[in-house]
């Protein structure tokens, strides 16, 4: 550009300049006179480029020190004035590390040496709040805290999150009021083995143990436990709304496609092995999968050829009308963006099938395939949320009760266990169980007043009736690991076997032995009756369901640990990983509910996680023993999954 046309184009923008700093002045300056626009384009450095009324005082705006930064966090322009006489000086070249000075020989930017990368998401490398707001502007109110894992983070100042690892024995816990923690003495840190409640060294209490004539089986009681738990976490949360947001609470397609499944709420879930997350959903008539994104398909899904606009007008026109060439992109386009539906496999099945079925244009992916996904057996009706899962196993009943079915996931095998005449069994998830190999399925059949428990090896197809009981209620049941051994506990009317943990050998159908309840022990339902996967150990809630006895499991069993969280909360679930000692405890409910993780054996407390907003419905670990499940359900708007892995 010539020196003539330069000093043309700089006199034009003055002129405009000066016309909107005239502008802005007529109105009384803000700095003590009239708004002289010769004066402020003066204060711009040589290589700038003046702005001024309305334009530089909305570049200005927020400016921190003077100067304009942009999204990225560069400085894009130097600020001088005050209200609405301002001159915005604009950089021809933004400093991306900052300025390091703004004078009459020009401007000149920070150097970049060792600077970070603005944007990372980390303050450092000389970035400030100035020249990198990204970054190091205010992620947190001052003061608040967080747990993270066992460390304690504090916000600062400056608004950014401090760790504070907590003392020796002590654990983060969350406080009873949102952004609030602390850390706190564990007992079962400090005290060993199980903070102080035994202390003849862990053997039980006496008057406790009721000896019975069975005896504890030989051998390997469960699968050989998979490695250890890892204790360096990362965690994911997969959030899928059930309804739009709208005033109409239209269902999104994720909620129509759970009830093409067979129901609103899913039976279980559980995450599938490897990478990425999955998360795998059981209905009645599909099976849903969750994807990391928020992503849900039917599987498996029918791979169809990849449709163009054109051969989608062709399936709309079907059903529709015709459409305009030219318009087929456009009526492709809703199509794909809609949510929770993998859009692209959505308009390839729409064109191959919607000319045939015009409802696939209403209902969208529910039904949008040539065969739908039918993982359970046809015929087979169970009952919604009273089912058991274990590895590929389910373990449920028909409507009707008659009888238990157990279905093989893998293979699609469906077995069902002779009725038991006049007995209803498996009334609820807490009235059947299952074995950690899946070989073994114990259900309370009732019938009156009476009731028996009834013993099945699905794969022998051998169905058993023992220990009959009558005008005694259990309420809790869990099957050892190999299916050897049976643990009940309920309640009775006779106060001399009310509350009693009953171990029983299946094999000899006789008692090995019962635990009595801890003295002074208060009169409530049953929140947790668990055997770890290897039948080493059992666990159940005391203290009225706010802490939890861990017992190894023998001809005499032993209370090695009492895990205490803390807290008036009740415990509402527990899962053990297939390890064999990690223990995840739900505990609390609401906006207050926790998930903590133990190591049953030793008593540890090694990690405390919110799991809020909603209320847990399943804490589930993947059958490697890598993953961790949550699923809290916020009523009838979202699901929300957590997932904790390495």
């Amino acid at each position: 550009m010539s020196r003539h046309l330069f000093s043309l184009r700089f006199s034009w923008v003055l002129a405009l300049a000066v016309a909107g700093c005239d502008e802005a002045g007529q109105g009384g300056a803000d700095a003590g006179g009239a708004c002289t626009s010769g004066a402020l384009v003066a204060q711009c450095p040589p290589g700038t480029n003046p702005i001024l009324g309305a334009q530089a005082v909305s570049a200005c705006e927020g400016a921190a020190g003077g100067v304009v930064l942009d999204g990225q966090g560069q400085a894009t322009g130097q600020c001088y004035g005050q209200g609405s006489c301002r001159v915005a000086c604009q950089f021809a070249v933004p400093c991306r590390c900052g300025v390091a000075s703004v004078g009459r020989d020009g401007v000149a930017c920070a150097p970049c040496d060792g600077a970070a990368s603005c944007g990372n998401g980390a303050c450092e490398g000389g970035e400030t709040p100035a020249n990198c707001p990204i970054d190091c502007g205010s992620t947190c109110e001052a003061d608040e805290r967080r747990c993270d894992g066992e460390v304690l983070e504090v916000c600062n100042l400056q608004g950014r999150w401090e760790r504070l690892p907590c003392p020796q024995g002590e654990a983060c816990v969350f406080g009873a009021t949102p952004g609030s923690a602390a850390c706190e003495r564990d007992p079962g840190i400090i005290g060993g083995a199980d903070g102080g409640v035994v202390t003849d060294g862990g053997v039980v209490e006496d008057g406790r143990l009721i000896p019975g004539d069975g005896s504890w089986p030989d051998g390997a009681v469960g699968p050989a436990p998979t490695a250890p738990f890892p204790r360096q976490l990362q965690v994911t949360d997969v959030a899928i709304r059930l309804d739009d947001g709208s005033v109409q609470n239209r269902p999104t397609p994720f909620a129509q496609l759970m009830s093409a499944a067979g129901s609103r709420f899913l039976w279980r879930w559980r995450l599938m092995p490897g990478d990425p997350i999955v998360i795998e959903g059981f209905g009645r008539a599909s099976t849903l999968r969750v994807d990391e994104r928020g992503g849900v398909f039917n599987v498996p899904r029918v791979d169809y050829p990849r449709a163009t606009p054109e051969q989608f007008c062709a399936a709309y026109a079907a059903c529709n009308g015709p459409v305009p060439p030219e318009q087929c992109a456009a009526t492709m386009a809703p199509y794909l963006d809609a949510r929770f539906v993998d859009p692209e496999w959505l308009v390839d099945c729409l064109a191959a099938n919607a000319a045939e079925d015009c409802d696939l244009f209403l209902f969208f992916a529910p039904t949008c395939a040539e065969n739908p996904h039918f993982p359970l057996p046809e015929g087979t009706d169970l009952v919604v949320n009273e089912v058991a899962l274990v590895g590929d196993r389910l373990l449920g009943g028909p409507p009707d009760r008659s009888q238990m079915v157990a279905i093989d996931l893998a293979s699609g095998e469906l077995h069902r266990q002779e009725p038991l005449p006049g007995y209803l069994v498996g009334i609820s998830t807490e009235g059947k169980a299952l074995s950690a190999d899946g070989r073994v399925a114990v259900g309370i059949g009732q019938q009156g007043n009476d009731s028996l428990l009834v013993v099945w090896d699905i794969d022998r197809g051998v169905r058993r009736a023992v220990q009959p009981m009558s005008g005694n209620g259990i309420s809790r049941m869990a099957v050892g690991g190999d299916g050897r051994v049976l643990a009940t506990v309920g309640s009775s009317d006779d106060p001399a076997v009310n509350r009693l943990i009953v171990l029983w050998n299946l094999e000899e159908e006789r008692r090995i032995v019962s635990i009595r309840p801890p003295e002074n022990e208060a009169q409530q339902g049953f929140a947790v009756l668990e055997i770890s996967p290897d039948g080493r150990l059992l666990v159940v809630d005391v203290d009225q369901q706010t802490a939890l006895e861990v017992w190894e499991l023998g001809q005499r069993p032993q209370k090695i640990q009492v895990l205490d969280p803390g807290g008036n909360d009740r415990i509402s679930q527990v899962a053990f990983a297939p390890d064999g000692r990690t223990l995840a405890v739900v505990q609390g409910a609401g906006p207050l509910a926790q998930i903590s993780l133990w190591d049953a054996v030793d008593g540890q407390r090694w990690r405390t996680e919110p799991v809020s907003p909603g209320e847990v419905r399943e804490v589930r670990f993947s059958d490697d023993g890598r993953r961790l499940l949550t699923l809290r359900q916020d009523g009838t708007l979202a699901f929300y999954f957590k997932v904790f892995g390495p």
